[in-house]
């Protein structure tokens, strides 16, 4: 089992089916799966209070640098309550401590974004913070070369 540094994870936006891109180098990303739970009531339980889990949601958030043509893609988006397709995922395989990872595995899904916002601090580079709520399933996926889809790598390596 490999370890992950922060550097190596992204979210990704699909801007058509076989394209994908990361709109800018991500300062820090997220991703958040839960699950409703139910009381289940019965003479059986006793004094100790029994749930189900009845829904699953899923969010992500990401803070990456500010690019003009990022934030009015993500502007657009959002003011005209339109889903993205978003997929979470390491960015390159990499080699830690002898340690290796598969980054053909990624977990992709329709999303809102529900907040968006700009921000950069006197002779500090711009960042950009959105936050998505899921809309539907959070699937675990296979990409791999092969797949065809093409990952927009322009940030993998700047600003390290």
């Amino acid at each position: 089992m490999g370890v992950i540094k922060g550097r190596d994870l992204a979210i990704w936006l699909e801007e058509s089916e076989t394209n994908l891109k990361r709109l800018a180098k991500d300062r820090s990303c997220s991703i958040s799966v839960e699950a409703e739970t139910k009381t289940v009531t019965g003479k059986t339980n006793g004094k100790w209070v029994k749930k189900r889990a009845i829904r699953i949601s899923w969010s992500m958030t990401s803070s990456h640098l500010y690019t003009h043509d990022g934030f009015d893609y993500l502007f657009e988006k959002m003011v005209n309550m339109e889903p993205v397709i978003v997929t979470f995922s390491p960015i390159r395989s990499t080699i830690y401590d002898e340690q290796t990872w598969d980054d053909t595995k990624r977990y992709r899904g329709e999303a809102y974004i529900t907040q968006l916002s700009g921000s950069a601090d006197l002779g500090d580079i711009g960042q950009v913070s959105i936050s998505l709520e899921g809309s539907g399933p959070l699937s675990r996926v296979d990409f791999t070369d092969e797949s065809g889809r093409i990952f927009d790598r322009t940030f993998d390596d700047k600003f390290e």
